[in-house]
């Protein structure tokens, strides 16, 4: 089934979302479950770039958006370390209860690892980052 993934465009200072398209392997799940599918892809995806031993050109238009942004390059990571996958699961969970990442399925936020949601064709999933700014006022 496919799902949509809202990605803000990496190194954008505006808010520029991209949806992602994934292949859900299930029409139901805890968010425990749905957190653990997205991260072990992004994991298989990252590792994948590690692995690349092919350069990647630029087209015109992605070295026009990296200049907007102020760093154009070839998208290849800098370390060949690969992720490990259940040490990036545990992380993306241990942030979701420490309230550092929100999840939205649709317009409704999801509150609680273990809340069971179906999931539809063509839903989108949207993970907000929470930063929190420290400094003072004088």
């Amino acid at each position: 089934m496919k799902v949509f993934v809202n990605i803000k465009k990496a190194g954008s200072k505006r808010y520029v979302l991209n949806k992602v398209e994934y292949d859900m392997p299930f029409e139901s799940g805890t968010l425990k479950d749905i957190l653990s599918f997205f991260v072990l892809k992004e994991v298989e995806r990252y590792n994948g770039r590690v692995d690349g031993d092919i350069l990647k050109y630029l087209t015109e238009k992605e070295i026009a958006d990296a200049v907007e942004t102020g760093k154009v390059h070839f998208d290849v990571p800098a370390s060949d370390r690969k992720a490990d996958p259940d040490t990036a699961v545990e992380n993306a969970l241990l942030c979701f209860s420490d309230g550092l990442i929100r999840v939205f399925k649709n317009d409704t936020e999801l509150e609680s690892l273990d809340e069971i949601s179906d999931i539809k064709e063509n839903d989108t999933f949207t993970f907000v980052r929470l930063t929190f700014l420290t400094g003072r006022l004088w």
